[in-house]
């Protein structure tokens, strides 16, 4: 499946309209998908983050309208063991978001810090203001042109 037909089948959906909120997206794809093979318990602390944390600041947000700035200053004023958490369980349901859209698993894995691209994970939001923006972006353009290629 490609982004355009994941984008166009989210948007059909009577149940929730032309918009695909996070709230709905984790609750109703995210956590089905992720129970069929994660633990008791990470489905637990995934629920127990997101309910606390993460869908009183973005839940109502459409996926993909989370600016990283926002993301940033949000994770900023956390404690790190909390930031952690948050952007853990942020980077899981992105994750299964690009492997629902057909993204390669080179990218999703590069994006996620799966590969030897590691730096281009999410790193950045738990230290910022080191510079690794700039070349985790260059990482990222060069795995998809090689994909692409």
């Amino acid at each position: 499946m490609t982004i355009a037909q994941f984008a166009l089948e989210m948007g059909c959906n009577e149940a929730i309209g032309s918009k695909v909120m996070l709230s709905w997206y984790f609750y109703e794809v995210f956590i089905p998908y992720r129970m069929a093979y994660l633990t008791k318990a990470t489905i637990i602390r995934y629920k127990s983050c997101f309910r606390k944390d993460i869908a009183l600041r973005f839940g109502d947000y459409e996926l993909g309208d989370i600016p990283h700035v926002q993301i940033q200053t949000w994770i900023n004023h956390m404690t790190y063991a909390k930031a952690k958490r948050c952007i853990t369980t942020l980077k899981a349901t992105h994750e299964t978001l690009l492997q629902h859209a057909g993204i390669a698993n080179t990218v999703n894995a590069a994006i996620h810090g799966h590969s030897e691209l590691s730096s281009v994970g999410y790193k950045h939001y738990l230290v910022p203001g080191e510079g690794t923006v700039t070349p985790a972006s260059q990482a990222m353009g060069a795995l998809i042109y090689k994909e692409l290629a």
